[in-house]
């Protein structure tokens, strides 16, 4: 029997509830993008993890935004909230 298939390849927190999933799925692309990220799933690291990825989101929301763009406000508030409350 080959020995690589008794590993366990999760290297990865494992999900245990139900309204994480988005949280989980984003961390794992923060990873590879950000070395550096945390590995604190407590209850507190989650949320602070929620807020540390709205954060980044909406700076590259700006940062990408041009001059000439007229962005309706009240559009992107309600499409920042949705995101967050999925996360």
């Amino acid at each position: 029997m080959d020995k690589r298939a008794n590993r366990n390849r999760n290297h990865n927190p494992i999900q245990k509830d139900g309204v994480n999933c988005c949280l989980f799925a984003c961390l794992f692309f923060w990873r590879k993008l950000f070395k550096e990220a945390t590995n604190d799933f407590t209850e507190t690291g989650l949320v602070r993890r929620r807020w540390d990825i709205l954060r980044v989101v909406i700076d590259f929301g700006d940062a990408t935004k041009s001059e000439e763009e007229n962005v309706d406000q009240a559009t992107s508030a309600k499409h920042c909230y949705y995101m967050f409350c999925c996360l």
